[in-house]
């Protein structure tokens, strides 16, 4: 299931000097480059640029292994890339965690450590995984640096090669760049066309163009109880007021809807989803499986391994039952790049493409997707995530798209980073959702501005299909400083106020006189009327794609007394 990926953003213009030397291990000369710390440091022909990698062997410790000294400067953001091939196994050990590690000392003297990026689950089988991430140094005085590469068991070899360290420039023209995007992609053509072969009078004749749902998919978690409780009537009007996709925070998670094994409460979930889908929301289902040991059911801890596949098997039999037909997507293993409960337990390191087969075979009309944290709202698994992904396409697993949380802490983050990390996702080709965003912050305009920005940054990029933010009221969220509403009338804060005008900005509403001309509007459908005199003579439905549509308005009748017959192609 091959992808092109259809980017990427350059920062045209601008030099970005290497700061490693001898990164592609050409050169057997590692005085002033690389070095190994208690392990041995050698050359190999096996390689993924040039000719040669690095081979690290001999490691004394776990910290053990290959390291940078390099000068940096403070307050620069900076991108390390490299790859990785593990060579050997190690026995009761499925993979190694892999990190990329920072280390330095202050104007003080203290010595600081960063983590730069995490990957959890490198395997032998996977040959060449590319690692790294982004960091700042924001420690004073702290600009001679260590760079070190960091592998769970000291008794596995690797290969290093490919490696790269460059500043990654601030683009301070981002957002515009990201308008024009959006300008350029999110919107597309109508061409109206006017025959008037009778010489109809057309001064009172008006063209009336209304979009009625978005090809972009806005969307929030919602509460299973407070969609359809009468009771909660302004909580149901800010949802079906300004998002056209749903998905259930909590109650389709099968340790929360399953508390004892054989009483799965599907009534929950199943009135929430029934009664959105009767007014034209479009839900994701949230999750089939969370890999995280925490989050599954504590009566499968009992399990023998064919016990835990049998219940696993019975699980998605019976969510499907329920739910067939009914959702667009599943996320099919939450999280599965930082837990391994079913990993762990069946001895299968790819039991999540396992879980993908079965679920495509249950239902192969439903997309399904990755979902992971940590990948474009910090740096530690923004790589591992692209990787994970990469590989699950290359194998043609019935993957359809790759879910990026969005969970920021703050409303600190610099875009640029944000941005790159975007990219980075998006060298998989993969359609891109995000699917649980939130800004954490109790100062509303900042968390407004924030917000703008990363609503803005995701309708630009040309893989994201769809953002669904994780809640808005402050009566059901998991935490109050990511809220857009407050009490039970949802009176919207400043942060839910921007979100409103994004919404309504980022749709095309029209009235016109009624002359041969081109109206560009976002993609989506749209109701189409004809007006005289301010009554509507003919109304009509259509879907604005990526190709121009054709408005061709034929009038007939004399003076006034105008009728029309507009055809759509």
């Amino acid at each position: 299931m091959k992808r092109v990926c259809l980017i990427l953003f350059l920062c045209l213009g601008q030099t970005i000097s290497e700061l490693f030397q001898n990164g592609d291990f050409e050169s057997h000369q590692f005085h002033g480059n690389w070095q190994c710390n208690s392990c041995q440091l050698s050359l190999t022909t096996d390689h993924v640029v040039g000719h040669h990698s690095g081979m690290v062997t001999h490691r004394q410790h776990t910290w053990a292994g290959l390291y940078y000294d390099v000068s940096v400067s403070t307050g620069k953001t900076y991108v390390i890339k490299g790859f990785i091939k593990l060579q050997n196994k190690v026995a009761g050990s499925m993979y190694q965690t892999v990190h990329v590690m920072i280390k330095g000392t202050d104007l003080h003297g203290n010595t600081h450590y960063q983590t730069v990026s995490e990957d959890r689950h490198v395997q032998q089988e996977f040959e060449w995984t590319e690692i790294g991430g982004d960091f700042i140094i924001t420690n004073q005085g702290m600009t001679n640096i260590r760079i070190y590469l960091q592998v769970e068991n000291k008794d596995t070899n690797y290969l290093v090669d490919g490696m790269s360290l460059t500043e990654l420039p601030v683009d301070s023209q981002w957002k515009s760049k990201a308008n024009a995007r959006i300008e350029a992609n999110r919107k597309s053509n109508m061409d109206i066309r006017i025959i008037n072969g009778h010489g109809a009078d057309t001064s009172h004749l008006q063209i009336e163009l209304n979009q009625t749902k978005s090809a972009f998919a806005f969307g929030t978690a919602i509460n299973a109880d407070a969609i359809h409780d009468p009771a909660q009537k302004g909580y149901q009007d800010f949802f079906y007021n300004n998002f056209e996709w749903a998905v259930l925070e909590n109650a389709l998670k099968w340790r929360l809807m399953e508390w004892t094994q054989g009483h799965a409460n599907f009534d929950r979930p199943m009135a929430a989803i029934n009664a959105m889908i009767s007014k034209g929301i479009k839900v994701r289902g949230h999750n089939m499986y969370w890999s995280v040991d925490k989050s599954v059911p504590k009566w499968l801890s009992t399990m023998n391994s064919q016990q835990l596949l049998q219940a696993m098997h019975t699980h998605l039999n019976d969510m499907i039952s329920h739910t067939r037909g009914k959702l667009e997507h599943w996320d099919v293993n939450n999280e599965d790049i930082h837990g391994n409960y079913f990993a762990r337990h069946l001895t299968n390191p790819n039991i999540t493409q396992d879980m993908f087969n079965w679920l495509h075979q249950a239902e192969p009309g439903v997309k399904l997707f990755l979902n992971e944290f940590n990948v474009v709202s910090s740096r530690y698994s923004t790589t591992a995530y692209k990787e994970h992904a990469r590989r699950f396409n290359e194998a043609s697993v019935p993957i359809y798209g790759a879910g990026i949380q969005s969970h920021f802490d703050n409303s600190h983050q610099d875009m640029t980073t944000v941005q790159y990390r975007l990219n980075k996702v998006a060298e998989t080709g993969l359609p891109l959702w995000i699917t649980e965003l939130t800004v954490e912050d109790h100062n509303e305009t900042q968390k407004a501005d924030k917000l703008e920005d990363l609503l803005t940054l995701y309708l630009s990029h040309p893989l994201v299909e769809g953002v669904l933010l994780w809640g808005y009221s402050d009566m059901h969220v998991y935490s109050q400083g990511i809220a857009l509403t407050h009490g039970p009338s949802c009176t919207p804060n400043a942060a839910g106020l921007r979100y409103q005008q994004l919404y309504r900005k980022w749709r095309t509403h029209k009235t016109t006189n009624l002359h041969n001309q081109t109206i560009r509007g976002f993609k989506g459908d749209y109701t189409l009327k004809v007006k005289s005199h301010g009554q509507t003579i003919e109304t009509h439905t259509f879907t604005l794609t990526d190709s121009t549509k054709t408005l061709s308005v034929h009038l007939s009748g004399n003076g006034a007394n105008a009728h029309s017959n507009t055809i759509i192609t």
